[in-house]
């Protein structure tokens, strides 16, 4: 079983959580996806997906948005995947990508930037045997028309919901996890 847990990136905000990346086609993988989650949301939730053999995580960009620092986030998340690893599941961990800045809320989505860089630089440290690491933000900026990935600047339509779900496919295939 899969569990995912992350805020609405992973929910499927906008398109209905039938349509959230993490849908994959022949497994079951339940959503804990809530709107508007952080770092420390997951952190404490936590317990709720570890009966899962696989623990998809996609969270950060609302800490960044609510003026949390990156190197916070990066500890909960060094704390979430500790707790993975010492119950003996394998984590997906997944970068989240940059904030399309076409909106009316720029300077706001800048800084969340800024923050989303820094923090995928330290997401790519992170080592472990059951650890696969998604790159979003790497994957989906070689997409021309960044800002049409995007309904609102910040959350997926579900064209990229659907790329961003073949990019999953991809490397858990790669690993031999599905």
């Amino acid at each position: 079983m899969i569990n995912a847990i992350g805020d609405s990136l992973v929910y499927g905000y906008g398109v209905g959580s039938e349509n959230s990346f993490i849908n994959i086609p022949h497994e079951k993988v339940n959503n804990y996806g809530i709107n508007g989650d952080t770092s420390a949301g997951v952190l404490y939730r936590l317990d709720e997906v570890l009966d899962g053999q696989i623990i998809i995580i996609l969270v950060g960009v609302n800490d960044f948005l609510n003026g949390i620092s990156v190197d916070s986030t990066t500890s909960n998340i060094k704390k979430i995947l500790d707790e993975i690893f010492c119950r003996g599941k394998k984590a997906l961990l997944c970068i989240p990508f940059l904030l399309s800045e076409e909106e009316d809320y720029t300077r706001i989505l800048s800084l969340a930037n800024d923050k989303i860089t820094k923090y995928r630089e330290n997401l790519l440290q992170f080592s472990h045997e059951d650890l696969l690491i998604v790159d979003f933000y790497g994957e989906l900026q070689k997409e021309p028309n960044y800002s049409h990935l995007f309904f609102d600047g910040i959350h997926p339509t579900k064209s990229t919901h659907d790329l961003m779900r073949s990019l999953l496919i991809k490397s858990m295939e790669e690993r031999k996890w599905i």
